[in-house]
């Protein structure tokens, strides 16, 4: 009886002890899994980083850009300015002919510096 007790408990512990293994086993396939999800998602995340950085510097060059733009519209109308102020004095007559922004940058303008016709009369010249 003792002996037939005996292997009861040693079969029993190596079904225990099977059992251990079996939870070991799990365990260390869900600890793999859970590292291969944190990884997959570092990797998402260091992705989803580069391409933050990639639209923050388009911004930056779209604004710096802008910012060109915009300098190169205030050089030009300056000059437009200065060019009919110039021509005013001078000439008293100034036309823009053709004036605005040409592919997004560069105003295009066409401008006459004339001198005034004398004003025509309709007064005859009085016959002596």
């Amino acid at each position: 009886g003792i002996e037939l007790g005996q292997e009861q408990q040693k079969t029993s512990n190596i079904e225990t002890n099977n059992q251990i293994k079996v939870e070991q086993e799990k365990q260390k396939t869900s600890n793999i899994e859970t590292n291969n999800q944190i990884k997959v998602e570092q990797e998402q995340q260091k992705t989803s980083n580069i391409e933050t950085n990639n639209q923050i510097k388009v911004e930056q060059e779209r604004q710096k850009t802008e910012q060109e733009k915009q300098k190169t519209i205030k050089a030009q109308k300056d000059f437009i300015k200065y060019a009919e102020q110039n021509c005013q004095e001078n000439h008293n007559q100034f036309f823009i002919k053709k004036g605005g922004i040409k592919a997004g940058i560069g105003i295009e303008v066409e401008a006459e510096c004339k001198t005034p016709k004398p004003a025509k009369t309709n007064q005859t010249p009085i016959q002596p």
